[in-house]
């Protein structure tokens, strides 16, 4: 948590005195497990609705899988804190999102998948798997003639792509798309023969992409938001140190 719990307001204040007159561990536990309450509220919820409102998320459990909460720990309130935020190991989208709170440039996948691509053609949706574009499905050392036209080469490149079930990475006037043959049908014969090629366009194709965020924060509005809770969970936590005093 980024802001700072304090236990000394008009509306908390008569249990901390009572607390403190307890033993000398009641009033640091009560501190140490609100703190803790608070950074399992970030994940659990405000976290989740913060995320849910910046971005469009593919995987429903991405946010869950990937924010993680440190325990405050030992019994000195005035260093004690607690700590929720995005641990994302080796998950190059979760590690990226430090950019998206704060802005920065990031780089991106060279492939940027079209709508076309995705379920229902919906880009809140995830890429359909026969979709997805690696080095091995891709026409390897696709014909390339400089005499031939940009037409030409990809009516080339279609053929071998149609026949081996593989995607074309082919230039067009603003850059290179991939594209998903779905058939090359010929007519004619020699200068006079014709291709109907029938493709989808699946993906923008730019080598070492370096994309631009800007600051979309989450975590630290998502922080403020569980600490308006705080003075509700420490009177909590403060009743349970009273109980068990009284036991």
């Amino acid at each position: 948590m980024a802001d700072v719990l304090n236990v000394n307001s008009k509306d908390v204040i008569m249990f901390t005195n009572k607390l403190e007159k307890l033993s000398k561990s009641d009033f640091p536990i009560a501190v140490r497990q609100t703190l803790n309450d608070l950074a399992f509220d970030v994940k659990q919820n405000t976290l989740l609705r913060k995320a849910d409102k910046t971005f469009i998320i593919r995987a429903p459990t991405f946010f869950k899988r990937f924010s993680a909460v440190e325990k405050a720990k030992g019994f000195d309130v005035n260093t004690m804190q607690s700590k929720a935020g995005i641990k994302p190991g080796s998950n190059i989208a979760a590690k990226n999102l430090t950019k998206q709170e704060k802005g920065g440039k990031i780089k991106k996948r060279s492939y940027i998948y079209m709508n076309q691509a995705r379920v229902s053609r919906n880009k809140a949706k995830k890429v359909r798997k026969p979709y997805y574009l690696n080095s091995k499905n891709k026409v390897q050392g696709q014909p390339s003639v400089r005499r031939r036209s940009r037409k030409s080469n990809f009516v080339a490149a279609a053929i071998v792509g149609k026949k081996f079930n593989k995607f074309v990475l082919h230039d067009t006037s603003t850059g290179k798309t991939a594209y998903i043959i779905k058939s090359v049908k010929l007519t004619g014969r020699g200068r006079s023969r014709k291709a109907n090629i029938k493709s989808i366009p699946i993906a923008d194709f730019e080598q070492n992409r370096v994309i631009s965020l800007g600051a979309k924060p989450f975590l630290k509005p998502a922080a403020i938001e569980s600490l308006k809770k705080s003075e509700v969970l420490y009177i909590q936590n403060a009743k349970r140190r009273f109980e068990k005093a009284l036991k």
